[in-house]
C-alpha cells in the first residue's frame, strides 16, 4: 500500500523490482462541518487524481488499484491493512506541507504505532529512491531478527550491499561505575558475542548471493546508526521499532524513531 504520496516513484521503484501488486491509498477528512461540505468536491479530485497516477503505473506493466476512505490517513492505513494482505506499507516522511518536524505528532508516527505491517519510510524529494547500500541494525534479540526476511528480499531486489551493524549496550567507561579493566573485559565479551552474531547471520545471507558486512561498534545506539550510515554512505536503514524491552508500542525517544528524526 502507498500512502499519499505526492508522486509514486517509490512505489514505483518498489514495485518494479519486487513485482508487488501496488495500491494507492489516500484519504478525505470529514470531521468538521467544513471537511464535510467539502467531502464530495475533495473526494472526486482525490479519485481523479489517484486514476491518472494508476493508469500511468499500469502503462508501464504494474498491477495496481488505489483507494480513498473518509476519515485521517492513519486510521484509514490501518483498517485498510486489517483488512487486505499488506506487506509493506510505503510513505514519504514530509508531506505537501513541507513540514520538517513530520516527527512531532506527524502522521507517520502515528502510523508506525497503529499498525503492526512493516513501513518503508522515504524522504521525499522527487528523485527515484537508490537502494544500493542497505543498513541492518541488530541487536541480538529474537524480535531484532524479525527484520532480517526483508533485507534479504530487498538486497536480492535491488543487488544491494548490505551492512549488519550491532551496537553492544554497554555504557562509556565514563559512565560505568565499575574499574576500567573490568568495563573492558565486559566490553570486550559483548563485542566479541556481537560479532559471533552478526557472522552467524551474515554466513546466512551470504549463502543467498548477498554482499554482506558486519560492523560493530559505539556504545549509542542513535548517534552510532547515524554516524554509520554516513559512513557506509546507506540508502536504506532497517530496523525493528522494538527491541529487548518487548514494548508494546512505539514510543517517542525510542531508537527507531530518534533515528528517523536525525
Amino acid at each position: 500500500a502507498c500512502k499519499n504520496l505526492d508522486r509514486p516513484i517509490q512505489c514505483r521503484a518498489f514495485g518494479k523490482a519486487t513485482g508487488a501488486k501496488l495500491t494507492l491509498l489516500s484519504s478525505v477528512k470529514n470531521h468538521t462541518d467544513a471537511y464535510k461540505a467539502a467531502y464530495d468536491a475533495t473526494l472526486q479530485e482525490r479519485e481523479q487524481y489517484l486514476d491518472a497516477q494508476a493508469n500511468a503505473l499500469r502503462g508501464e506493466g504494474f498491477e495496481v488499484d488505489y483507494d480513498v476512505r473518509p476519515g485521517f490517513i492513519a486510521d484509514v492505513t490501518n483498517d485498510f491493512t486489517d483488512e487486505h494482505s499488506v506487506d509493506i506499507v510505503i510513505t514519504s516522511t514530509r508531506g505537501k506541507s513541507g513540514n520538517a518536524h513530520w516527527l512531532t505528532g506527524g502522521v507517520a508516527s502515528k502510523l508506525m504505532r497503529l499498525i503492526t505491517t512493516p513501513v518503508l519510510l522515504v524522504q521525499h524529494n522527487g528523485d527515484a529512491p537508490s537502494m544500493k547500500n542497505l543498513l541492518l541494525t541488530l541487536d541480538g534479540s529474537i524480535f531484532s531478527e524479525r527484520v532480517i526476511p526483508y533485507a534479504r528480499a530487498l538486497a536480492q531486489a535491488f543487488d544491494s550491499t548490505l551492512t549488519l551493524l550491532s551496537v553492544p549496550e554497554v555504557p562509556e567507561v565514563a559512565n560505568y561505575r565499575a574499574p576500567s579493566a573490568a568495563y573492558q573485559s565486559i566490553r570486550r565479551e559483548a563485542e566479541e558475542n556481537m560479532d559471533d552474531f552478526l557472522e552467524a547471520v551474515a554466513e546466512a545471507l551470504r549463502a543467498d548471493g548477498i554482499d554482506v558486512q558486519t560492523i560493530t561498534e559505539g556504545s549509542n545506539p542513535v548517534q552510532t546508526i547515524v554516524e554509520v550510515g554516513e559512513k557506509t554512505d546507506t540508502d536504506l536503514v532497517m530496523m525493528t521499532s522494538r527491541g529487548r524491552g518487548g514494548l508494546d508500542l512505539l514510543f517517542m525517544g525510542s531508537v527507531a524513531e530518534r533515528v528517523v528524526e536525525d
